[in-house]
């Protein structure tokens, strides 16, 4: 019971440190940005309006993967374009 108490308190422990790590990642860059754009582009329903949707989409992978989460659709293209520079 001791070996598998003390796992779970080591698993457990090292998710939180983790967690740190990746919130302290920034802003992603460019390139991560575009493909992050270009795979919500792909799964977009017909009637899903293309701005707001991407904002949301891109924001859940960003945050997923520890990054800066973006206030709107047009800081998304605009940091995406910094990129292309």
């Amino acid at each position: 019971m001791k070996k598998v108490s003390l796992l779970f308190v080591t698993l457990f422990t090292s998710g939180y440190l983790y967690a740190d790590e990746s919130e302290k990642l920034g802003m992603a860059e460019p390139e991560v940005v575009k493909n992050y754009y270009e795979y919500c582009i792909e799964i977009k329903a017909e009637e899903d309006e293309l701005e707001p949707h991407i904002l949301g989409c891109v924001n859940t992978q960003l945050k997923e993967s520890g990054f800066d989460l973006f206030k709107t659709y047009r800081d998304i293209i605009a940091h995406i374009k910094t990129g292309d520079e």
